[in-house]
């Protein structure tokens, strides 16, 4: 009797670990892959996470004039997070009004705990020299995450990050969303 019940325990433990490694697998990849197979989403990559809905901050909003020299445009969200798009020089034809405005009330049906970012406006820009924004995230032990989303919230996927102690430097080639978040317990144990 006690054998059964151990085989049925091992049983048991081996089908939970099976369905956990499943369930990474399908809900939180590792890295977006260059694919040249794959779809490709609205905010230019091939690996979507999920979808994304929020209402956006408007008293926020920041606005500059870009022509063809260097600007910052930098905001701070509601939690006190700074958001600074530094742009170097462009090389382009006419002066263009661009805009970066806080999210909240931040939804997603990912298993990522996306809280708070930023879109940026006209959607679709797209920069001749890359800019860069720094997030800046005050007295936080925590380790964020970093992801791109299209306007329409169709589409999230990982953006490239560096940084650390929680100032972080994302690389921006064209204008849509940017987001971040507390990666949740699943991400952390899914990322082993």
């Amino acid at each position: 009797m006690k054998q059964k019940i151990k085989t049925i325990l091992i049983s048991i433990i081996v089908f939970a670990v099976f369905i956990f490694i499943n369930s990474c697998k399908k809900s939180a990849p590792t890295e977006p892959q260059n694919s040249s197979s794959g779809t490709q989403n609205p905010v230019g990559g091939t690996t979507n996470i999920g979808t994304i809905s929020y209402t956006t901050d408007n008293s926020r909003e920041k606005s500059v004039q870009l022509d063809t020299t260097a600007v910052d445009i930098s905001t701070t969200d509601a939690d006190g997070i700074k958001w600074d798009l530094n742009i170097p020089k462009q090389d382009i034809g006419s002066n263009v009004t661009i805009s970066m405005t806080p999210i909240q009330n931040v939804k997603s049906d990912s298993v990522y705990n996306i809280t708070t970012g930023v879109v940026f406006q006209p959607d679709g820009f797209t920069f001749t020299n890359p800019a860069t924004l720094t997030v800046t995230i005050p007295q936080s032990s925590q380790k964020y995450a970093f992801y791109i989303f299209s306007q329409d919230g169709k589409s999230v996927e990982f953006a490239s990050f560096s940084g650390s102690g929680g100032v972080y430097n994302i690389p921006v080639t064209h204008f849509s969303g940017t987001a971040a978040g507390v990666p949740s317990s699943l991400d952390k144990l899914c990322a082993i």
